[in-house]
């Protein structure tokens, strides 16, 4: 049940990856006026970063459960926990907490952390 848990947790931190990038691009980005041109392009690419990681740890953790080792499940656990709980933190302060996106990636902390 611990490894289901900890795919599950994978999921829902890829697709918030997903969606985070898709509505970055179709409703931020879209109406964001930034100048210079390579400024604009320096903040879609580093928002996009974050989106290509959290979809690149997810789908990590949904591998790492059928892992043989346990220590490297552990290891992939810790890098997506550091990944995550930045996203967390970093939304909970820009926001004061009122978007939710800083619980959906608790919860994902909180599902994976149960494949130790």
């Amino acid at each position: 049940m611990d490894h289901f848990l900890m795919q599950a947790g994978g999921a829902v931190g890829a697709a918030t990856g997903v969606i985070h990038g898709y509505l970055g691009e179709k409703k931020l980005f879209a109406l964001a006026k930034i100048e210079p041109p390579y400024a604009r392009q320096m903040a879609r690419l580093g928002w996009q970063c974050g989106a290509v990681a959290w979809v690149a740890m997810g789908v990590l953790l949904v591998f790492a459960a059928g892992f043989q080792s346990p220590d490297a499940r552990r290891a992939v656990i810790a890098a997506s926990v550091i990944v995550y709980l930045t996203g967390a933190v970093g939304n909970a302060m820009a926001t004061k907490g009122r978007h939710f996106g800083w619980a959906i990636l608790a919860l994902t902390i909180g599902l994976v952390q149960t494949g130790w």
